[in-house]
């Protein structure tokens, strides 16, 4: 933003930092989709909050709705984006959120599944009362 103020003059300043804020506005609206990925493919929510894309959704439409009444597309496209993304991510918690219960099913009725998911291991220790007596 620095660099506008020595580089651009007048009413191109403006546009050059609409263009920049437009660019950082879509980067916050895209970086879920590493997560969206990560739930496609394991089947499960769990690193996707439902309320986090609900308010993704919200915040998006308000400032389309702030951006198409003043005239300012540059805050209203990005926008768009921002309410398609958040749309798609209540989708598919829509989609995957009962699957890791019906995951969760099938290995209970599968007791000798073996993992190799650090996650399903389980120690159990077992302490004798007489180790644990000094003579």
């Amino acid at each position: 933003m620095l660099i506008s103020l020595i580089l651009v003059k007048g009413p191109k300043r403006v546009e050059l930092v609409g263009w920049i804020c437009a660019v950082i506005n879509l980067a916050v609206f895209a970086a879920p989709l590493s997560i969206m990925r990560r739930v496609i493919r394991t089947k499960s929510v769990e690193y996707m909050p439902f309320m986090l894309s609900f308010s993704l959704t919200l915040c998006a439409t308000a400032w389309f709705f702030y951006g198409f009444f003043v005239n300012d597309f540059y805050i209203a496209v990005p926008n768009v984006a921002g309410f398609l993304f958040g749309i798609v991510q209540m989708i598919l918690y829509c989609v995957y959120k009962d699957s890791k219960k019906k995951n969760d099913k099938d290995e209970q009725e599968k007791p000798n599944n073996k993992s190799t998911d650090k996650e399903d291991f389980e120690v159990e220790v077992v302490a004798d009362s007489q180790c644990n007596r000094r003579n």
